[in-house]
């Protein structure tokens, strides 16, 4: 099977840490090409690098009333689907 590339996106570093040993555990084909605490980051990463799954933590500091995932979407000439997890 091919490689899966995600990003990881959060504030909390214990919750990136515990979402790195799962992805490892359940999905060893996916590749974790980056993680970032803050969308700043992440967004330059995102022009660079392609990936395939985004996951991100939905109330970090700098969401403003335009979300970052919906940013992304919207700068991007690739397809998103995102779901909230709550």
């Amino acid at each position: 099977m091919n490689n899966i590339r995600c990003m990881i996106v959060d504030d909390e570093p214990d919750a990136v840490t515990l979402l790195q040993l799962c992805l490892k555990e359940l999905y060893p084909h996916f590749r974790i090409v980056g993680t970032y605490s803050n969308w700043k980051d992440a967004f330059h990463s995102l022009s660079e690098h392609d990936t395939d799954i985004l996951f991100t933590d939905i109330c970090m500091p700098e969401k403003k009333r335009d979300g970052p995932v919906e940013n992304v979407a919207r700068h991007r000439e690739r397809n998103y689907f995102y779901y909230r997890v709550l």
